[in-house]
């Protein structure tokens, strides 16, 4: 068990597991190449029955092809946070190189992204649940506050809260709020609604890929 990974330079992988053993990485592993022409980087490698655990981020840059993660020979990675990069490898590279996007449906493991072959070597990525919640009954001409949180946390991505008001037994758009997500995964917007009657909101992440589709459950509240 280690607290984090650091990898730099032209080509490099941040953590290697290999021959039947496993690794836990209780933090983030942070990679950065260099963007030569041929240059590639990876978060994490597990290769030949491994395994490999990131309780926090895999982030790679840099270099002329970054990947999050690699899996080969029987192989498996779980990433408890997000993977910033643009690849994944299953098998060999580069006949392995998935994007980020091509991730397996139906998951193999609930709560998570898949990204496997024919089950041989897999990665599972923490796929987003962003929750949302505000008071049952705002007065009147008293702002209402919209907040949740983002997890695997994306510091730096916004959160996009629509509102919407009861009419005629139809709902109808209100209002529509930003809210940074900060470095925890917390976000919150307020707001002064200003007919009285009932209103829902609901959240959905507009960045980061591949997670960008994250949505709330609705929520709702009254104005006196």
């Amino acid at each position: 068990m280690i607290d984090s990974g650091i990898g730099t330079g032209r080509s490099t992988v941040g953590i290697t597991c290999a021959q039947n053993s496993s690794v836990v990485v209780n933090g983030d592993v942070k990679v950065r190449g260099n963007a030569g022409s041929g240059s590639r980087s990876a978060g994490l490698g597990a290769i030949m029955d491994s395994t490999v655990t990131v309780n926090g981020n895999v982030i790679v840059s840099g270099a002329a092809t970054a990947i999050g993660a690699a899996v080969d020979a029987g192989g498996t990675a779980t990433v408890n946070g997000i993977i910033s990069a643009p690849y994944v490898c299953i098998g060999g590279f580069p006949s392995g190189s998935k994007s980020i996007f091509d991730y397996t449906t139906p998951t193999s493991k609930p709560g998570y992204l898949t990204y496997t072959d024919d089950g041989t070597n897999t990665i599972w990525v923490a796929d987003s649940k962003l929750s949302l919640t505000a008071a049952k009954t705002v007065a009147k001409g008293k702002k209402v506050t919209i907040k949740g949180a983002l997890k695997p946390a994306q510091a730096g991505s916004k959160a996009k809260i629509v509102v919407q008001y009861k009419a005629g037994g139809k709902w109808a758009k209100a209002k529509t709020l930003t809210a940074a997500v900060k470095a925890d995964g917390a976000y919150s917007a307020s707001w002064k609604p200003n007919k009285k009657g009932s209103y829902r909101a609901q959240a959905t992440v507009l960045t980061v890929a591949p997670y960008s589709t994250a949505v709330s459950k609705w929520v709702q509240f009254k104005r006196k």
